[in-house]
């Protein structure tokens, strides 16, 4: 698993006691910062292109703020990639969240009938292809939608939204990858708990966002509280990490208590 470094006298991954199994934080991110900030460039790669009076991409209000103005219809596109810089290896269950609130995300006006704008989230491979992503889009055809797809094997599913806040999640349990929204506290996709199924994907992955104002309407959009956690069912000792401490906690599932040791 590569991992980034932590802070300096912080604990970066926690061990904790989930009737065997162990979680640990991969790389998480609350966008903390001064206004006009970039991003924290150790676990994000910004590759951006901002036409328009006023356009930017950068952190406002502790949050990372994507403010699209670009004046053109659906080929003047204002839009940014956002890249994960981490990497989950192969095999690893995970479950990664992120917060996202649409400040200015209007009906365009008709400059090209496919014209939209839309923010998207998506998990990807260690090269770059997409397993499956999770777009809240608005265009001046369809109106205000989710869209939820899969080039894993999985589904596609589209369905109207106006929520202007909420929360998306993606998860993998034993190579099987799932999509979910945040409805009234409870993670589903359309009213089912079970997820949108995204598909089978066993490789390394890595996680993407893009923010894409393509319609001549204004787009303002807010993400925050990017979080992705590791898990493995394991029976043996679990310790809290301390870059400048020794372990301050040691538990044990096995009878037998040994002296403990740090993971490397």
């Amino acid at each position: 698993m590569k991992i980034f470094k932590p802070n300096r006298g912080k604990s970066f991954i926690k061990g904790s006691e989930r009737v065997g199994e162990i979680t640990a934080t991969y790389m998480s991110d609350d966008f903390t910062g001064n206004d006009g900030d970039p991003p924290d460039l150790t676990k994000w790669n910004v590759i951006s292109v901002l036409d328009g009076d006023g356009s930017y991409l950068n952190i406002q209000e502790n949050k990372y703020e994507f403010n699209g103005n670009s004046e053109g219809g659906h080929f003047d596109e204002c839009y940014a990639h956002v890249f994960g810089l981490g990497i989950i290896d192969a095999g690893e269950n995970f479950t990664v969240d992120i917060d996202w609130n649409l400040e200015s995300f209007a009906i365009p006006e008709e400059i090209f009938g496919s014209a939209w704008n839309y923010f998207q989230f998506a998990v990807l491979t260690e090269g770059g292809g997409y397993i499956g992503q999770v777009i809240r889009l608005v265009s001046f055809n369809e109106g205000q939608r989710l869209l939820g797809s899969s080039f894993a094997g999985g589904d596609n599913d589209t369905i109207a939204m106006t929520d202007t806040s909420g929360q998306f999640r993606f998860k993998r349990v034993s190579n099987i990858i799932t999509l979910y929204y945040k409805v009234n506290g409870t993670w589903e996709w359309d009213g089912n708990a079970a997820g949108l199924n995204i598909g089978t994907s066993a490789g390394a992955v890595k996680f993407y966002m893009r923010f894409n104002q393509g319609t001549g309407t204004p787009m303002l959009v807010q993400v925050d509280n990017f979080i992705a956690a590791i898990s493995t069912t394991s029976n043996r000792a679990m310790y809290v990490f301390d870059k400048e401490a020794q372990p301050k906690v040691f538990k044990s599932f096995n009878k037998k208590v040994r002296r403990p040791k740090i993971w490397r």
